[in-house]
């Protein structure tokens, strides 16, 4: 099963105090009744985590897909 992920971003060097704000309002909305049952209806199942956590998950993502488009010796045209 594929599996796709979905978060915001903000531009490098985006305050600390902004991001916690972004992230804590993000995880409201996701909390709420109505925006979970939106999202639902469209086939996601949202999950909240920290900033750094997404992060890694991206970061992981880069080196694996890194790994697989350099073994496969694939080129951009």
């Amino acid at each position: 099963m594929t599996q796709a992920i979905n978060g915001l971003f903000a531009p490098a060097r985006t305050p600390r105090d902004i991001v916690v704000r972004v992230h804590a309002e993000t995880v409201k909305a996701l909390a709420d009744g109505v925006v979970g049952q939106r999202l639902a209806a469209q086939g996601f199942d949202p999950v909240g985590t920290t900033p750094e956590r997404f992060a890694e998950l991206i970061r992981r993502d880069l080196a694996r897909w890194k790994k697989v488009i350099a073994s496969a010796n694939i080129r951009a045209e």
